[in-house]
């Protein structure tokens, strides 16, 4: 009687040890999607340049202060591969999009197996900023203010070809043939060339500043 008792109790006890995680794993989720539902209506633009090779903005309208201001905390936590890959199949195209960014950024090259799943994503993602959108207003009297930034709409398979652009990935070739010999291999030049891109922001000369990234690089 005793011995079946203690089993029970066994059994219950590794049930509960089996719930709690799990319970604390959604509520991680959720915690998680609210938070990055709300930063997502925080973004009215995105730089894709300036976010893809880590460049600086060099724009210091409110409106762009504060898209950058989300990006940042909506980029802060740290989350795994398997948790991107679920959010990459969210029903918010804008969460979509943070779950492409973040896994960019992450760099293993398996986030771009993530990424290249959404390539053909027709959903609605941050507007980009357009080209030459520094033009400037004058207000009521006479002084110029912030250059009024233009945007123009972007989907989600827009982020994702051009983050799977600069690892060398144009769409006009069988992925899964693409994908073998090259994710999968730790001496992957062209991976070190994305790499190098985004150290030095993808401009020459290099940048001042980045000398210290650099050399941690090189080594």
């Amino acid at each position: 009687m005793n011995s079946h008792l203690l089993c029970r109790k066994l059994c219950i006890l590794m049930l509960w040890c089996c719930v709690v995680p799990v319970k604390a794993q959604d509520r991680a989720w959720e915690s998680q999607d609210l938070a990055w539902q709300k930063l997502a209506e925080e973004i009215p633009h995105l730089d894709y340049g300036e976010f893809l090779y880590a460049r600086p903005s060099h724009r210091r309208d409110t409106e762009t202060l504060t898209a950058l201001k989300a990006i940042d905390t909506a980029m802060a936590p740290n989350l795994t591969l398997k948790q991107l890959e679920r959010f990459a199949t969210h029903p918010n195209p804008k969460v979509r999009t943070l779950a492409i960014m973040k896994a960019f950024l992450s760099e293993p090259p398996e986030a771009f197996l993530i990424i290249h799943k959404l390539l053909k994503d027709d959903g609605s993602a941050f507007p980009g900023i357009a080209d030459f959108s520094g033009s400037i207003e004058f207000d009521q009297i006479g002084r110029t203010g912030h250059p009024k930034v233009k945007t123009q709409e972007r989907k989600v398979q827009d982020a994702a070809g051009m983050m799977m652009d600069m690892v060398g990935y144009h769409g006009n070739t069988d992925f899964k043939k693409w994908s073998k010999g090259r994710i999968d291999n730790p001496d992957w030049l062209g991976w070190y060339e994305f790499l190098l891109k985004r150290v030095t922001r993808g401009t020459s000369p290099v940048p001042q500043g980045i000398e210290e990234k650099l050399s941690e690089f090189e080594t």
